[in-house]
């Protein structure tokens, strides 16, 4: 680990042995538990689309845009929303939901539906909030989504429980289509109906607080920082070796301290932190509990780990494999770091310098001919007119240039001081005073 808290970065091109040794490490844990970031969501949410805000008003934003205007906040509550506009957001998020169940499979979909039926995962977090149709059931339970999952659907009413995917999918006809923006069909069907049987004093919000809305969230939600989702994260993170974060730069604080978190307690097991991203983080003191950062694209490295795993299910590392304690060699991984080469550095100073401070001026500088070294001197100039008090404080150089001037290097502060003690005796020749004779 460097001292400024940024991990080398290991690349094929410069530690191809380094590189390798790492993508065996997570080829063989047994207990991984998985970051993932969604590129696709985030090139999605800058998307520009015409976002109606009344019969005859449009306005053109991206989704990124459109989702903070739209998340109920204290200042900017949900019964207070355009409904023209949430219905815009419903339609554009339903159509994201429509073309994710038929999404084909990516290589991270398949490295993590890989390992859990290898029963190899802890625990999958996800920064996206679309889910392929395709995804097995046991990998969609293992899974937790730090945004929100947009195949599901709530209202902002108080303890609304939502509704299931299921649910969900039956709503797909009503919001692929702006028609019925204050219609009950928009309504959720298990807040909505309390909220018209209470009492005008009772009710809460208006009808568009009831109106049902994707449930994600670009923000991390207060589960996910101090709640049940964070309880959950953390259980899982006693039992795994290795937290392998892949797709994402961590740039949001909160999320950096997430994994902060979950660090402190997968390395406190024997376990490691590994991250996977072609660019060099940014920020000294951010990233301190990352153990490897390998410079590739997830893609590659998905790659190259699959083939790992796939040399090992095959037995065609079983002789070469070396020996590790199944339950610390990321230790062993961690501290077999490859010396860096050793290089002389460069002198800052190739002039003459003073032995005892490293003063550079040659002017007041002075060498000793019988070892070489040169020091740092100045002269006393004693008035030595008859009443005169000598004050050495006060006593300017007899070198100064300028009496009247300011002098930049006082006397005091010279290593030697010649003629400093023979006010009154006798004043030995520069020769004499420094070794022998000195040259200038």
């Amino acid at each position: 680990m460097q001292s400024s808290g940024l991990p080398p970065v290991i690349s094929a091109e410069h530690s191809p042995a380094r590189l390798q040794e790492v993508i065996s490490g997570i080829a063989r844990t047994t207990r991984v538990m998985v970051l993932y970031g969604d590129v696709e969501v985030q090139q999605g949410l800058e998307q520009v689309f015409d976002v109606p805000y009344g019969p005859h008003e449009s306005r053109r934003m991206n989704l990124r845009t459109l989702m903070q205007e739209l998340r109920p906040t204290a200042g900017s509550l949900a019964m207070e929303h355009n409904p023209f506009a949430l219905a815009a957001l419903n339609k554009i998020m339903t159509e994201r939901r429509i073309a994710a169940r038929s999404a084909p499979t990516n290589a991270l979909s398949q490295f993590l539906v890989r390992l859990d039926r290898m029963d190899r995962l802890c625990l999958a977090i996800s920064l996206g909030f679309d889910m392929s149709g395709t995804t097995p059931s046991s990998l969609d339970e293992n899974t937790l989504m730090l945004h929100g999952d947009n195949r599901l659907l709530k209202c902002c009413g108080p303890r609304c429980p939502g509704l299931d995917a299921e649910a969900t999918r039956r709503f797909d006809y009503v919001f692929s289509d702006l028609d019925d923006v204050h219609g009950k069909r928009r309504k959720c069907p298990y807040c909505y109906h309390k909220f018209v049987k209470d009492s005008k004093k009772k009710r809460r919000g208006n009808e568009r607080t009831y109106s049902l809305r994707p449930a994600v969230d670009l923000q991390l939600a207060e589960s996910m920082i101090a709640g049940t989702g964070k309880m959950a994260m953390m259980e899982a993170a006693k039992s795994s070796q290795l937290l392998l974060i892949i797709g994402t730069t961590l740039k949001s604080p909160l999320l950096r301290e997430l994994v902060q978190d979950l660090a402190d307690v997968i390395q406190t097991g024997s376990g490691a932190v590994v991250l996977v991203h072609p660019e060099a983080l940014q920020g000294k003191n951010l990233f301190n509990c990352i153990n490897f950062h390998l410079g590739l694209e997830p893609e590659q490295a998905l790659e190259m780990i699959e083939a790992e795993m796939q040399k090992r299910t095959t037995g065609a590392l079983v002789q070469d494999a070396p020996i590790y304690n199944e339950l610390d060699f990321w230790v062993d991984i961690v501290g077999n770091e490859v010396p860096v080469e050793q290089r002389a550095e460069e002198p800052l100073w190739y002039g003459r310098l003073c032995k005892l401070c490293g003063y550079g001026d040659e002017e007041y500088l002075v060498e000793c001919i019988e070892c070489g070294a040169d020091y740092c001197y100045r002269r006393v100039n004693y008035d030595e007119s008859e009443g005169a008090e000598y004050d050495n404080g006060y006593i300017p150089p007899l070198d100064m240039p300028d009496p009247a001037g300011e002098d930049s290097y006082c006397n005091v502060e010279a290593c030697l001081a010649l003629h400093y003690f023979t006010a009154d005796g006798r004043r030995p020749p520069l020769a004499e005073a420094l070794c022998h004779n000195p040259r200038f």
